[in-house]
């Protein structure tokens, strides 16, 4: 009877120490998010993004880094190209086959440059090795790939090519539905990878995917994280229980990407600087560097003549430059959001009425009545 009860207690001990039934624990996912990258084979022009002149060099110097830092997974959420030639497809390739060569998972989704000139099927004979998947939409290029306890959904949002914006079709709409509750059949989150952004605007117009139903859909499930790009600019968004991310320009100062970590129960996203000393050619940070600084001065001339044409006295137009040069400094780094209150200033106020005569005005007043998230760190728990 004594060793019946010491039997039964193991038996109990043991019961209540082991995990609940169907939970299975994952090692953390590591992941490098890339967008717009932009590149070219060629001499490309550096007259909006002078950076851009140098961006093979710039290209190759990411991809180092990328091989030095060693994530499961290097993501590249369209506008791969600045063109959408097949040469500078098949060039940009031979870089993401030395990360693949080095045991990093590519993933590459189309944006609209990419379709610029060449079709689906072009584009999946030029990057078929990087858009394998444990599951693929027969409409489109969008795909499905596992990793720990995660779905990566890399969404083609490019179905209309006489458009900048990203629209779904009803075949691909029900594809990603059915994979989604797959997902939650299996148990696995779902990290929703697009080049277009997709929650929507302050007004509740949709984001620039046009899909209305999409937000909806994506929080019934609900999706962990949406990774988006297209719009060059750091910034992290939020609708209800639903996050987005959307990624810088590298070529852009201060020439970002991301790093992601998806664990079990923590997500947590860094927005961070290539870094062209070290995996640059020997000039190249302080090259593009100097490129930054005539860009940012370029601009300055631009919004100057501008105020001039908007009748703005000398002594207004040197409060406002410094106004704009404070922001798009902040709208760079993604600290829109820490500077909230600086907007609220009379001056700003002032500014704002002078510029809704313009293409800026309402740009900027979209950009600033976003919620106020800090656009470089993101964590969550789930």
């Amino acid at each position: 009877m004594k060793r019946f009860l010491l039997l039964l207690a193991a038996i109990l001990l043991c019961a209540c120490s082991a995990p609940a039934a169907g939970a299975v624990e994952h090692a953390p996912v590591s992941a490098v998010i890339v967008s717009d990258l932009h590149y070219t084979a060629g001499k490309a022009s550096g007259q909006i993004i002078p950076a851009m002149t140098r961006i093979d060099e710039l290209t190759q110097a990411m991809i180092h880094e990328v091989i030095a830092l060693k994530p499961d997974v290097l993501i590249l959420t369209g506008d791969n190209t600045n063109s959408g030639t097949p040469a500078d497809a098949e060039q940009l390739c031979t870089y993401l086959q030395e990360a693949a060569d080095a045991g990093i998972r590519v993933m590459v989704l189309p944006g609209n440059h990419d379709y610029d000139h060449a079709d689906r099927t072009v584009l999946k004979e030029l990057y078929g090795a990087f858009m394998q998947g444990d599951a693929a939409d027969p409409h489109s290029l969008s795909y499905e790939v596992r990793l720990g306890g995660y779905a990566l959904l890399a969404m083609d949002d490019h179905t209309d090519t006489t458009s900048s914006y990203g629209t779904f079709s009803d075949g691909t709409m029900d594809w990603l539905q059915q994979r989604l509750k797959a997902a939650a059949a299996d148990g696995l989150q779902v990290i929703f990878l697009s080049h277009h952004n997709v929650i929507p605007g302050p007004d509740g117009t949709p984001g620039s995917i046009t899909n209305p139903d999409l937000s909806a859909l994506l929080q019934r499930y609900p999706v962990a994280l949406c990774l988006s790009g297209h719009q060059h600019s750091q910034v992290i968004l939020q609708h209800r229980q639903l996050y987005e991310i959307i990624s810088g320009m590298p070529a852009m100062a201060p020439h970002p990407y991301g790093r992601l970590v998806l664990g079990d129960r923590h997500i947590t996203y860094d927005a961070v600087s290539l870094d062209l000393h070290t995996y640059g050619s020997a000039d190249l940070a302080d090259a593009i560097q100097e490129m930054d600084t005539q860009a940012d001065n370029q601009l300055q001339e631009a919004l100057g003549v501008m105020l001039k044409e908007q009748q703005v006295s000398q002594k207004e137009q040197e409060i406002f430059l410094s106004l704009l040069k404070d922001y798009f400094a902040w709208y760079g780094n993604g600290q829109i959001a820490d500077h909230s209150d600086a907007f609220r200033s009379p001056e700003w106020k002032k500014l704002l009425t002078v510029l809704d005569q313009t293409n800026y005005g309402p740009w900027i007043r979209a950009v600033i009545s976003r919620p106020p998230l800090p656009s470089r760190h993101l964590e969550l728990d789930r």
